[in-house]
């Protein structure tokens, strides 16, 4: 029981370390067209040398009419090797993660053959921020 206690005080304090020190965990744009997948963080996408590196999502809303509303989204990317991917989605969870979409989150998705997206996954912890250098 004692082992087990300091065990996970010994983790609690790395974890909290680890978020003071300012640890960013980068991940760089891929696009891989063999299995129809893209991911990466939107801050490595910025800051990335070549301009034409980018991934995001996008929600869009046309009204119906008689007060309705459809929506409607999608997701791209480009890596530096040119790969593109993009998908699109009317699937209210799918929806729902890029609504949750931030400036610097980590965005994953997945296309089918037709390009509708499979799946999207978004991530929007702190570690994704930039590491804040000192002037």
């Amino acid at each position: 029981m004692q082992i087990s206690i300091i065990g996970l005080l010994a983790a609690t304090m790395l974890v909290g370390a680890t978020a003071l020190a300012g640890q960013e965990n980068r991940v760089p744009v891929s696009v891989d067209p063999v299995t129809m997948n893209a991911r990466g963080d939107m801050w490595s996408a910025r800051t990335d040398v070549d301009q034409d590196v980018y991934i995001g999502c996008s929600i869009s809303t046309y009204a119906e009419g008689a007060g309705g509303a459809f929506r409607t989204g999608w997701c791209q990317a480009e890596d530096a090797d040119g790969d593109f991917a993009r998908c699109e989605t009317d699937s209210g969870e799918m929806l729902d993660a890029i609504h949750a979409i931030d400036s610097y989150s980590y965005i994953s998705f997945t296309r089918d053959a037709s390009d509708q997206c499979v799946h999207i996954t978004v991530s929007t912890q702190s570690f994704y921020l930039p590491e804040l250098k000192a002037k």
